[in-house]
């Protein structure tokens, strides 16, 4: 899978870190022009990957788990690694691109903050400017803060997203 970016804030490449393997779906819709979001416009579906899962078979649970789609995996987009040094993980997400087949059904998430959360349709270039505004909204909140896990997991799933999206414009432009 191509390499997409490199999150790291070290000057160094950390080491001794558990690794968290991780899936993201960027949900096309027919045209083409919209992304799938969860969490308020912010991520890309995906989640974790479970012990003895494939990517894929954690990117169809995720997205029936998050937005109840039944999806079909079009091609891979690319990986990103990403360092959270608060928690000594390195995060490995590989990026699908998908269609949902078939019509969405009820989410099958437990997680109460899961369940309240509506996903949104977004076209590539806002979402692109979207998340980058989020980002500087994250980094204004903490610039006279010490920076922690929540402040690395927030900044790099979102240019992680970011990079995913990208990724997705240049495929679907060739």
């Amino acid at each position: 899978m191509k390499n997409l970016a490199l999150f790291n804030d070290n000057n160094f490449l950390p080491e001794g870190y558990t690794v968290r393997k991780v899936v993201r779906a960027v949900i096309l819709n027919e045209k083409e022009t919209e992304v799938l979001f969860f969490g308020n416009g912010s991520l890309l579906v995906g989640g974790g990957v479970e012990e003895g899962e494939s990517y894929e078979d954690a990117l169809r649970r995720e997205t029936m788990e998050e937005v109840g789609a039944n999806i079909e995996i079009i091609s891979e987009v690319g990986e990103v690694v990403a360092y959270r040094d608060f928690s000594k993980q390195k995060y490995i997400v590989q990026g699908y691109i998908c269609k949902i087949v078939g019509s969405l059904v009820k989410p099958t998430t437990t997680q109460f903050e899961e369940k309240i959360t509506v996903p949104v349709w977004q076209s590539i270039p806002y979402a692109i400017s979207n998340l980058e505004n989020k980002i500087l909204e994250i980094e204004k909140a903490y610039l006279n803060k010490p920076k922690d896990d929540k402040f690395q997991q927030k900044v790099h799933n979102r240019k992680t997203s970011i990079a995913f999206l990208k990724e997705t414009q240049l495929l679907l432009n060739k």
